[in-house]
């Protein structure tokens, strides 16, 4: 038996069984193969699922971040590249509200 693509964040994972028999589980069914399999640590395979949801919000986030303020100091309308604008073309209003968006990701209290 091996097990392969266990998955906490889709909640999925396949089980070889034997030469071309396979289980897969996704969703419901593997939480629930969890907590028969597993009863003691389906609590930390909750958490660690909790967890990685948190970190690829924070990801998300960051990424969105990283756009927003690159979007004030280079102009990217070309698609392929990034113009650095000079210190005349910065929207000072734009930059406020970003940094104000982002204070706390930033550091800023």
């Amino acid at each position: 038996m091996k097990i392969r693509n266990n998955d906490l964040l889709n909640r999925s994972i396949e089980i070889d069984i034997a030469d071309g028999v396979s289980i897969h589980l996704y969703k419901c069914e593997y939480d629930e193969f969890i907590k028969l399999l597993l009863p003691d640590m389906e609590q930390e395979i909750k958490n660690a699922y909790s967890l990685q949801h948190r970190a690829m919000e924070n990801r998300q986030e960051c990424w969105e971040m990283v756009k927003e303020i690159r979007e004030l100091f280079y102009d990217c309308s070309d698609e392929e590249f990034c113009i650095r604008k000079s210190l005349d073309e910065i929207d000072e209003k734009k930059l406020v509200e970003v940094l104000e968006k982002y204070h706390k990701r930033l550091g800023f209290v």
